[in-house]
């Protein structure tokens, strides 16, 4: 059995396969976090469906058309796959959301750098 950091391999693993391997047939449904070029031609080749946070539009269509590219390059039939997720809050009126979520979504926003994507002349819409 191979061990799952070889000494020769020091403080770094070059390949880390899923564990525990998908041995069920059909395997439970799941989906793959897949921003980058390199994890949506993964995720197309394997036919797995991907999912992404806090992208805009352009980037949506630029992203499904690649992954349809190398989704049928494979051999899979071409199918929707993307789920794109986004933050909400509900409450009880817009106003109780604002008071209530802003300061927390725009502190999540700048801590990742998304905020100015939300932004108009540095405003975020309706504010």
């Amino acid at each position: 059995m191979p061990q799952a950091l070889p000494p020769e391999a020091g403080y770094g693993i070059d390949f880390a396969p899923l564990s525990p391997l998908r041995v069920q047939r059909p395997h439970p449904p799941f989906l793959v976090s897949a921003q980058s070029e390199e994890s949506l031609r993964w995720a197309a080749q394997h036919d797995i469906p991907f999912a992404q946070i806090d992208s805009m539009i352009g980037q949506v269509k630029r992203d499904q058309a690649l992954y349809r590219e190398i989704q049928t390059a494979h051999g899979h039939a071409p199918a929707p796959r993307l789920y794109l997720m986004r933050e909400i809050y509900v409450a009880d009126s817009d106003t109780r959301v604002r008071a209530e979520a802003h300061p927390y979504l725009l502190q999540y926003w700048e801590l990742w750098n998304r905020y100015t994507q939300f932004t108009h002349s540095g405003k975020l819409p309706d504010s």
